[in-house]
């Protein structure tokens, strides 16, 4: 029997979670924990924090009907920064519903953007209890 695709996305979600629990953090011997934050929605600006120096991070956007990847490196103090002129999160995209941005090293760290809720945007999905 097939999944729809809000269960899949909570699926990926659940496992993303899971494997983002056994990450190393701040203060557990950890120098820095990668992340990724949307600096600028249109055009969509991505930079990355806490990277190794001169790392090559494969960056994926991934939208209803589209996909984007960027390969930047990061530079001597561990970031990067990726433009994405053709991807405005403006509009029906401003909340972001259904936009997945991650970051995979060549090692095989998993980065994963997650949106913040804007007052005005619907309440994410959320497992049935």
């Amino acid at each position: 029997m097939g999944m729809c695709k809000s269960e899949a996305m909570l699926r990926v979600v659940g496992a993303v979670a899971v494997a983002a629990a056994g990450l190393a953090v701040p203060g557990a011997g950890a120098t820095s924990v990668p992340i990724l934050r949307v600096v600028d929605p249109s055009p969509l600006v991505i930079v990355g924090y806490g990277f190794e120096a001169g790392q090559r991070v494969h960056v994926t956007v991934r939208m209803p009907g589209r996909a984007e990847l960027r390969t930047p490196r990061a530079d001597a103090r561990g970031r990067f920064r990726v433009v994405i002129t053709s991807i405005r999160l403006t509009g029906k995209r401003r909340c972001a519903v259904g936009v997945v941005i991650a970051a995979r090293t060549d090692d095989g760290k998993f980065v994963l953007w997650h949106p913040q809720r804007l007052p005005d945007c619907a309440s994410p999905l959320r497992p049935p209890s």
